[in-house]
């Protein structure tokens, strides 16, 4: 009788741990995840954990990530990297999301570039979290779905709507026009960080691998495989996370004329990495970057060096060299050059200036800015579209630029009559990085990073994308500066 008991016991407890729920949270998309359970997403999760019981719950997406935050949710469905607190992802990622675009009436509305959108009355999807990724809005009106958009847009209640490509369909495609503001990104299930989620990250991994290679993914995904990516996605490669405040960054080649500075070199750099696949990832401000310094495979691109940030980080050799910062300005003034900033705002009160939260300009120039009253700072966006923008319609006094990014920037819009200023203590040149986290896999990359960097230096290639938008009045002075910091290998480089 004890033997049968004990027997009973066992079984129900090895039942009782195969058949443990795993609870799935997702919001609501159409063909992908439905509230009865059906849906692309949910189909492969069931032939993923083919024998676990899953509870889904379908709700909103910032109601969903609070649940998971609130460790209520084993696992999300569709989440952008950085959009939970804490969390695991998976090498293989779910889909490719769409670009995200702003759709409007062309009979009504002008809108050439993002900076426009601060002028106008925008709308989203509560809950998307687009402000992440657009700093040019601030404060949307926020609805409950598309359609409620369009309802809107229609009515002109509102100027610009803000959404996915793939929901302008139909004859709303032909009737509006839309500007592409985020390039496509990536979207993943994400699971708790513990034991457990580790074991269902490696298993997700595992299983979309087979998936593949057996032709059932394709399955699965049907007519929206080939828009996920899946198909080219190499499991072999390291996934480095690059942190920026350029929302295209490794895509301004194909999608821009003239692509920036840190994009031409980066794109050069990541043509040689071979072992790395680079997933860029936006951040509004940089006033929290510190929190990703034990976060494996985590860099942020274009960083300038300093104390505060060298506590944390790693820093690779430069990968690209600027003019000096500028000050920059829509009223001429009578000050002779060069303009101590100091005595410029302390000598007039009602002046403003323009930074971006969490940016540095630089040692000699962050302790400047320190002496600053703080009445007289106005947190700006680090995009320099929007910032000229914001100093054409007197919202500031000033802005600080480098030369060849404000000149693309004033290319980019119908910006005129900006004026520049020379600052004292300030280098003629200054010097830009790859900042990583402090961490093995971190290391392991910037010292490849490095590599490529001291070939590139010693190629045309390299240089003539570094110099493409220096003036030839600039060009004999970039030249000589080049020469002596760039091409010096083993020194150690520090921004003053």
């Amino acid at each position: 009788m004890t033997y049968k008991l004990f027997y009973l016991i066992t079984l129900f407890f090895c039942y009782s741990s195969f058949s443990q729920t795993l609870n799935v949270g997702a919001s609501e998309w159409q063909n992908f995840t439905h509230q009865d359970g059906s849906g692309i997403y949910f189909d492969l999760i069931k032939k993923i954990y083919a024998d676990e019981k899953l509870s889904i719950k379908i709700d909103s997406y910032n109601r969903i990530l609070h649940q998971f935050n609130e460790n209520k949710l084993d696992m999300v469905v569709g989440i952008y990297r950085g959009h939970v607190k804490k969390g695991i992802l998976p090498n293989w990622y779910l889909d490719t999301e769409s670009p995200i675009v702003a759709i409007h009436d062309p009979k009504f509305t002008k809108l050439a570039h993002a900076s426009d959108l601060q002028f106008l009355t925008t709308s989203w999807i509560r809950g998307y979290q687009f402000e992440r990724l657009i700093p040019e809005v601030d404060t949307p009106y926020l609805i409950n779905s598309i359609d409620d958009g369009f309802k809107l847009l229609e009515n002109k209640r509102i100027e610009v709507l803000i959404d996915y490509a793939y929901n302008l369909i139909g004859s709303n495609k032909s009737k509006y026009k839309s500007l592409e503001l985020t390039p496509a990104q990536h979207v993943y299930v994400v699971f708790q960080r513990n034991k457990n989620g580790k074991k269902l990250a490696a298993r997700w991994d595992r299983e979309m691998a087979l998936l593949r290679e057996s032709g059932e993914l394709e399955s699965i995904y049907g007519k929206f495989y080939p828009k996920s990516n899946l198909s080219r996605f190499n499991p072999n490669k390291e996934n480095v996370i690059i942190i920026t405040q350029n929302s295209n960054l490794l895509n301004q080649k194909r999608s821009e004329k003239r692509p920036s500075i840190e994009s031409r070199i980066l794109n050069l750099v990541t043509e040689k990495l071979e072992a790395y696949q680079l997933e860029p990832k936006v951040l509004r401000t940089y006033l929290d970057i510190d929190k990703y310094k034990d976060t494996p495979n985590t860099c942020f691109s274009n960083m300038l060096r300093n104390k505060k940030r060298e506590e944390h980080f790693i820093f690779s050799r430069p990968m690209a060299m600027y003019l000096g910062l500028r000050l920059y300005s829509n009223a001429k003034l009578t000050l002779k050059e060069p303009i101590d900033l100091v005595e410029l705002m302390s000598s007039n009160p009602d002046f403003q200036l323009g930074l971006a939260p969490g940016q540095s300009y630089g040692v000699y120039l962050d302790k400047k800015i320190a002496e600053v009253k703080p009445k007289q700072i106005i947190n700006i966006p680090a995009k320099t579209t929007t910032s000229l923008k914001a100093l054409q319609a007197g919202n500031l006094s000033f802005l600080l630029g480098y030369p060849t990014v404000i000149e693309r920037g004033l290319e980019q819009t119908d910006v005129k009559n900006i004026v520049s200023y020379q600052l004292t203590g300030v280098k003629k040149f200054i010097l830009s990085h790859m900042m990583c986290s402090r961490t093995a896999s971190s290391g392991k990359f910037i010292n490849e990073f490095n590599e490529v960097l001291s070939d590139l230096y010693q190629s045309d290639k390299y240089f003539n994308s570094l110099s493409e938008d220096v003036s030839q009045r600039e060009k004999s002075g970039y030249i000589k500066e080049f020469e002596r910091i760039i091409m010096v290998k083993d020194k150690k480089y520090l921004n003053k």
